[in-house]
């Protein structure tokens, strides 16, 4: 049996998201007192730099993390990717920007000024990363002036209900989001049009700290097999996740591509962040009792 000591990256947390990690620790301490970890660690982290610092100093075994926070990080703080966590038929996102089928913008030239809903659930900085390498590629000058309404929701419906009640101008979210909204709602795929989509991007990734030796690895992997699909859906902050997918080559190859293409040049500053708010931690500890001992 072994240990494990887990990080994961959560963005900073309001009153219902604080909520929710708590519930997610319930779940997954409950899910793991029938399988093979007698004792673990798990740390949700809200600060980048103190997570891959934590990576970098070998306290942890393994993280999730998001894909462009591979990309930007891999130079700095040498991990081994191995796992996609995502749904079993797409492991992968895809993004769309949507706009109203009535509305005057054709372009993004024309979102300048404008409101625009961005569903950030289980994407982090994705979607940001994602427009500003569309305006690069279209040759769009975006300054923050220009895209100062940019407003982050936790889920589609919150990112599509606004554009199609006319109270904002466009909205991102995932294709998926977005198809699990339209089946419940007919009206969505009459009234908003797909201005841009993107290719098939990775978003969370299980990685390994590069001072975890092959043979535990391997014991880990195993033992995160062993766990049912529902687990993770509840355990990994309502990352709906439904199949764990071990990694190709040329799986982070589009991210990698996006955010070298979009993104300026991380600094030291970027990397160290300032410290946030306190992290949480849980231990989980299966370990067998002396007898008489509760």
């Amino acid at each position: 049996m072994q240990d494990m000591r887990l990080g994961y990256f959560v963005e900073p947390l309001d009153k219902f998201d604080r909520t929710q990690l708590r519930m997610t620790v319930d779940s997954w301490s409950n899910a793991l007192r029938s399988h093979r970890f007698p004792k673990s660690s798990i740390q949700f982290f809200h600060n980048e730099g103190k997570l891959l610092k934590a990576i970098n100093g070998g306290e942890l075994d393994a993280a999730i993390l998001y894909g462009y926070q591979i990309a930007q990080f891999r130079d700095r703080i040498p991990v081994t990717p191995a796992i996609l966590l995502g749904e079993a038929q797409a492991p992968k996102v895809k993004l769309i920007l949507l706009v109203r089928t009535d509305s005057k913008i054709t372009s993004l030239d024309q979102l300048r000024g404008k409101r625009i809903m961005v569903d950030t659930a289980r994407l982090g900085k994705l979607p940001f990363i994602w427009l500003r390498r569309c305006l690069a590629d279209e040759s769009v000058p975006a300054t923050a002036e220009d895209f100062a309404n940019l407003e982050p929701v936790h889920d589609a419906f919150h990112s599509l209900a606004p554009v199609f009640f006319k109270n904002a101008d466009a909205c991102i979210l995932t294709r998926r989001g977005y198809a699990r909204n339209a089946e419940l709602n007919q009206q969505l795929v009459d009234e908003l049009k797909v201005l841009k989509e993107s290719e098939p991007l990775a978003s969370k990734v299980l990685v390994f700290s590069e001072t975890t030796k092959p043979a535990r690895r391997k014991a880990i992997l195993e033992q995160s097999g062993e766990l049912p699909p529902a687990v993770f859906e509840q355990s990994f902050i309502r990352s709906s996740v439904e199949v764990l997918t071990a990694i190709k080559e040329d799986d982070l190859k589009s991210i990698g591509d996006l955010v070298s293409e979009s993104t300026p040049p991380v600094t030291v500053s970027d990397f160290y962040a300032p410290e946030g708010e306190a992290e949480i931690t849980t231990t989980i500890d299966n370990s067998p009792k002396p007898e008489g001992q509760e």
